[in-house]
């Protein structure tokens, strides 16, 4: 325990704390600690004193009562010791010298106060304790001063009381002075100037003047020593050269001008000056994961776009743009929740098609590519509860408005989306000119390699980061699949549920197509379908004529539509005129355009030919012209041409036999 006065009382100094060795009947014997001036070593040396006298009972219980003593608790740690990690190397078994040198000295200090903490009740009964330590002092031949410090700070504090008061040690002031200081140069010796506070301003005022984004300090030195100091350059006899100042006036060298800057305004800010706010951030210390504050399978999803390295051929062979392939991930386990493309760049369409990829789920979208691909083996389904996308083709505000909540990332940030960026595929890259890879594989060929490749990270990619000791005690498989499956067991999914129909609406293309008695035409493409709403739609066709419909495409594939019809929405697939594999039928919508512009452009090559055509062979046959006297001949006779008699016997029998 201590005592304070805050106003002062007897023998306490104001606002002195005042520490309680013991107490009896008649007084308290208290310690106060102070520090003395020891000028015979230098001006600024300080020793630790201590200063060890009674207060009656009866002053003490005075004091109290009138409120002119407060009492307070005793910090663990001795004043002189501000660093609370010297008291841990106390406690530690092992550690560095410089802990080990730390132990020894303190084990060197009690061992000298030993016995006078042993016979401390003896010593505290004398008429004059400090008189009675001093005593003790001199049998041990030990400096009376240190010994009684020693003594009254075991006697508070334990050990830790005898750790030496080294927290101020180099804690003077270097500027004070004009030699220069520290170790010699090995090429110019103890020339130079010292480091003060004039010099300090003036590297500073130069930093801020001079500093812009990349420029880096040795560029900054060279500006603010011409501006700020004056000084020139020059080349000796030797062919060395340096700095001088014409005026004679102090200078600073590189090194302590970046010790001045890094003193004065901190590493972070000569960093941030050169590497800007994001350069900054990549080289710092992480954080901790971004999982951390995710507790939900499709609470937080990341959606970005990456291009595809390999470059896709149309349906003739020709190389066409590579394609846009945009991923949603889940924030909690890492696993791709949806996938779209465009043939066209990074556009919304890409990304509106991923959000329906993952609203219906991937077992159900990945059908409508041709790919078996079950609810097991990649589960997802759902609209997320926050999705966070780029400022770019995701941040359109039809995109927004279907979801619940959407973040867009920083501008030129990859750490907004470190989880679904790191997911995207690798490249090696290649020395030498540049080179690419045509694949030999349509847009829908590669979405649909893309859409297998994320199904197989699924399920074995590494998401042993992401475990949690109740995951490994109920030993579930460290995949991206595994983790989520398992969530969705805990009832711990975030994911918003929409109908097939609804998801299609929002976030597939939307077109207008005609339909006739042959069914909906797309480009070149027939669609039909076996529902009972198809046979509507085919017959209100044949009744009334051409009429418009509104479809949903997705801009990968056209193998399928979607007609909302009658507030139905009905799934219809293409046909092919003749009997041909459906495999013709996967194509996006750029390739079904080209198409289509293919066959007009042989149909109106067909229409061209057909009169010269025609003469060419009538050219070759002159009898067989219409103007020629052999085809002209003959006349017009009213009524039908009259069958032959083994016609109207056919007739008969069939007649019979139905």
């Amino acid at each position: 325990m201590a005592i304070v006065s805050p106003t002062g009382y007897r023998s306490l100094a104001q606002g002195q704390t005042y520490y309680v060795l013991g107490r009896d009947d008649h007084a308290l014997t208290l310690a106060v600690f102070h520090e003395q001036r020891c000028e015979e070593k230098s001006e600024n040396a300080r020793r630790l004193c201590v200063r060890i006298f009674r207060l009656s009972a009866e002053d003490f219980d005075s004091g109290k009562q009138t409120g002119e003593i407060d009492l307070t608790p005793v910090s663990p740690f001795p004043p002189w010791v501000r660093d609370e990690r010297r008291v841990t190397v106390l406690c530690a078994s092992n550690g560095s010298d410089r802990a080990t040198a730390l132990r020894k000295k303190v084990a060197d200090r009690l061992r000298a106060v030993r016995h006078a903490v042993r016979a401390s009740r003896e010593v505290m009964r004398g008429r004059n304790i400090e008189r009675e330590l001093n005593r003790q002092a001199r049998k041990k031949r030990s400096n009376a001063p240190r010994f009684r410090v020693w003594w009254a700070a075991y006697q508070i504090f334990g050990s830790p009381g005898l750790l030496p008061a080294t927290d101020r040690c180099g804690h003077w002031d270097r500027k004070a002075g004009t030699s220069k200081l520290g170790r010699p140069s090995l090429v110019s010796g103890r020339a130079g100037f010292r480091r003060d506070h004039d010099m300090d301003a003036k590297c500073v005022d130069g930093w801020r003047k001079h500093r812009t984004l990349g420029k880096p300090l040795e560029e900054l030195y060279r500006a603010t020593i011409r501006s700020e100091f004056r000084c020139t350059a020059m080349r000796d006899s030797n062919g060395k050269f340096s700095y001088y100042s014409p005026s004679g006036d102090a200078y600073p060298t590189l090194d302590q001008f970046r010790s001045s800057l890094i003193e004065q305004v901190g590493l972070d800010a000569v960093r941030l000056a050169k590497l800007g706010r994001e350069g900054l951030r990549s080289i710092s210390a992480p954080l901790g994961k971004f999982s951390e504050n995710v507790s939900q399978i499709n609470e937080v999803v990341e959606g970005d776009a990456y291009v595809l390295g390999d470059t896709p051929v149309g349906y003739d062979g020709s190389e066409q743009p590579p394609i846009v392939v945009v991923t949603l991930t889940c924030g909690l386990v890492g696993m791709p929740t949806g996938i779209g493309a465009s043939p066209d760049g990074e556009t919304s369409e890409a990304y509106r098609s991923a959000l329906w990829f993952s609203a219906v789920g991937a077992s159900v979208a990945s059908r409508y590519f041709g790919l078996d691909i079950s609810e097991e083996e990649w589960p997802s389904g759902g609209l997320p509860g926050r999705a966070i996308f780029d400022r770019g083709a995701g941040s359109v505000e039809e995109i927004g408005a279907e979801l619940r909540c959407r973040e867009l990332s920083l501008s030129h940030s990859g750490q907004s989306k470190a989880t679904t960026e790191a997911s995207h595929p690798r490249k090696t890259r290649i020395e030498g000119k540049p080179v690419r890879r045509v694949s030999g594989l349509s847009p829908t060929a590669l979405f649909q390699r893309e859409v297998l490749r994320y199904a197989s990270n699924a399920n074995s990619d590494d998401a042993s980061s992401r475990a949690t000791p109740r995951t490994i005690a109920d030993q579930v498989l460290n995949t991206p699949a595994a983790h989520w499956r398992y969530y969705q067991r805990e009832l711990r999914d975030a994911s918003s549920p929409i109908s097939f129909a609804a998801a299609t609406r929002k976030f597939l293309r939307r077109v207008s197509l005609p339909v006739d008695a042959q069914g909906v035409r797309f480009e070149i493409l027939r669609y039909r379908g076996d529902s009972e709403g198809y046979e509507k739609l085919a017959s209100r066709a044949q009744r009334a004529g051409v009429f418009q419909v509104t479809a949903y495409v997705h801009p990968m594939c056209v193998r399928y539509i979607w007609v909302d019809f009658d507030g139905d929405l009905l799934e219809l697939d293409a046909r092919l005129p003749v009997g041909d594999t459906d495999s013709n039928l996967y194509m996006s919508i750029p390739e079904l355009t080209a198409a289509s512009s293919a066959l007009a452009k042989l149909e109106s090559d067909r229409r061209s030919q057909r009169p010269a055509a025609r003469a060419h062979f009538m050219d070759q046959h002159p009898d067989q012209r219409a103007e020629s006297p052999q085809i002209q001949v003959g006349r017009r006779k009213p009524g039908k041409a009259r069958r032959s008699a083994g016609h109207k016997q056919t007739k008969k029998v069939l007649q019979r036999e139905v």
